[in-house]
């Protein structure tokens, strides 16, 4: 009975292999085998490191946005106030004007601005653009 077992369990002739070279040139399987030391991983300086990086990276980008948020800051009243001297020179503006301050002598026989009326447009221009950028900045610092 253990002859029947002992066959069960074997394994036949064409299984077993019949190439050691794999076993011979295999380091681990030699006697007295010393595995190499690993890598020691430093994962605290790995991950200052990365911080580092992390900061750096965010540092640019805020440089980044700093400078367009500085060129949008330095332009925008040169563009608000061109917007304002576009509008005041149209058509439109002009015959509000004549209309609404009709009682004042603002104008000429020809129906141009005199002097008192180019005075009076850029009074209301200026009071105009200082209403603006009080609002502005009083939105800005909310």
């Amino acid at each position: 009975m253990q002859l029947a077992q002992q066959s069960q369990y074997r394994l036949p002739s064409r299984d077993i292999p019949q190439d050691n070279m794999g076993y011979l040139q295999d380091e681990q399987v030699q006697a007295n085998y010393i595995p190499p030391p690993k890598k020691r991983v430093d994962f605290v300086r790995d991950h200052e490191d990365m911080r580092e990086r992390d900061v750096l990276k965010h540092e640019e980008k805020k440089r980044a946005h700093q400078r367009i948020d500085d060129v949008l800051a330095e332009f925008q009243t040169p563009i608000f106030v061109a917007l304002l001297f576009f509008l005041f020179q149209l058509p439109m503006i002009n015959t509000l004007v004549f209309k609404r301050f009709s009682f004042l002598s603002i104008y000429n026989l020809d129906g141009n601005f005199n002097f008192m009326g180019l005075v009076l447009k850029s009074a209301i221009f200026g009071a105009l653009y200082y209403v603006a950028n009080t609002s502005m900045n009083y939105l800005a610092e909310i």
